[in-house]
């Protein structure tokens, strides 16, 4: 999935550097009260949330696009219910809860997805090997594959740390913001660094350690 929208890597890249600007921001920010942080989160949100959309669009005909698509629905859905509907401290964590856990889910399902069209790729390309086909084609296919599972690999990353922050955002759930601010910080904080680093997969698909 990765490969078919590595022509919007800035985009990713952008993504990520935007959660890394919000992590910031609410972590050094003096005196942040509940209103300015939802306002921070909300642009945020459905920001990234348009992002997602503007990416999967033009690969709809793949059979994952679907993916980035209903995960930027819901970051828009998401900040616009926090934006006009009222909520507390205690409900801040439940509703940005359930927002990380279906993100989470959301990375993984894409994930299991690649790797189990991985396998079929793989065995495809051991029965070309053995069949004689072109050796040099095979190797640069190889190497393709092996920088996309890169790639994947930090996006099923980027799933584990959204379902551990939700089960964070769960069990700490209170009314104390300074801890919100806390757990949230540090995974977007991670998140965002785990973004750019997937952008700049796509941007150099080819570059080897």
């Amino acid at each position: 999935m990765l490969r078919k929208i590595a022509n919007q890597w800035w985009l990713l890249g952008l993504r990520g550097l935007l959660n890394v600007a919000f992590g910031l921001a609410i972590l050094l920010w003096p005196e942040l009260d509940a209103q300015r942080y939802i306002n921070l989160f909300c642009s945020l949100a459905i920001v990234e949330g348009l992002i997602s959309i503007f990416i999967s669009l033009p690969n709809r005909l793949y059979p994952d696009w679907w993916v980035l698509f209903f995960e930027g629905a819901i970051n828009v859905i998401v900040g616009v219910f926090l934006i006009f509907v009222p909520v507390t401290v205690g409900q801040l964590y439940f509703t940005i809860a359930m927002w990380s856990l279906l993100i989470g889910i959301l990375f993984i399902v894409a994930v299991v997805r690649f790797w189990h069209g991985d396998d079929s790729h793989s065995h495809e390309g051991t029965t070309q090997s053995q069949e004689g086909s072109n050796k040099h084609d095979h190797h640069s296919d190889h190497e393709h594959l092996s920088d996309e599972q890169g790639g994947e690999s930090a996006m099923g990353l980027e799933g584990v740390l959204s379902i551990i922050m939700a089960l964070n955002l769960f069990f700490f759930a209170s009314d104390k913001l300074g801890l919100l601010i806390f757990i949230t910080s540090g995974y977007t904080l991670l998140f965002g660094v785990m973004m750019v680093f997937l952008s700049l997969k796509l941007r150099n698909p080819n570059k080897t350690a």
